[in-house]
């Protein structure tokens, strides 16, 4: 196993694999940037309208006689994404510090975590540690999860709507009430 590499051979959009045996014990520092490809996979996989840059510096670092390797970094990245009421696109810039803690896959797991408890230890693949694909997942979990375009509201996305018998007003009962509350409209 070669201590960095690039891979086509799993499904992830962007595999950067760094061997944790082959590093130095002051660590090593890799530079990611997904080609153009790649970043409209990542954008494809993430329901992202567009991924025009991304790119992460990474530090993968050895902790002294645990065998375990810390992984930090920060990725920076200009998305754009849809809005929520609109659909009109909304672009924006992310910068966003992240850790992680690699180890060998322990025989016994902690499944009772509490909010004390610190994060567990991610387990090492058979390839090693895909710092790429991690880099990717902190991406999606920084993205805005709500986009909304500045000027757009509720109201906008009843626009067009044609008043008939069978549309429901915005925010009017759902479910199996909704036909009691048409019956005492009635009234």
């Amino acid at each position: 196993m070669t201590d960095e590499r690039t891979t086509a051979a799993t499904d992830r959009e962007f595999s950067v694999w760094v061997d944790p045996e082959a590093l130095p014990g002051e660590g090593r520092t890799f530079k990611l940037t997904p080609d153009e490809a790649q970043r409209a996979a990542i954008a494809a996989r993430l329901e992202l309208l567009d991924l025009p840059a991304f790119d992460a510096t990474v530090t993968a670092r050895p902790r002294k006689g645990s065998g375990n390797v810390l992984v930090s970094g920060t990725l920076r990245a200009s998305v754009v994404q849809a809005c929520v009421v609109t659909l009109d696109p909304v672009p924006s810039d992310l910068e966003e510090a992240f850790d992680a803690d690699f180890g060998p896959v322990e025989e016994e797991v902690n499944l009772d975590l509490t909010l004390e408890d610190s994060d567990p230890v991610e387990p090492f693949e058979p390839d090693g540690i895909d710092i790429g694909e991690l880099a990717v997942q902190h991406l999606s979990l920084s993205l805005n999860p709500y986009p909304r375009v500045s000027d757009a509201a509720a109201e906008d996305l009843l626009k067009g709507a044609q008043p008939d018998g069978d549309v429901v007003a915005f925010n009017a009962p759902s479910g199996p009430f909704a036909a009691l509350a048409k019956l005492k409209a009635k009234d």
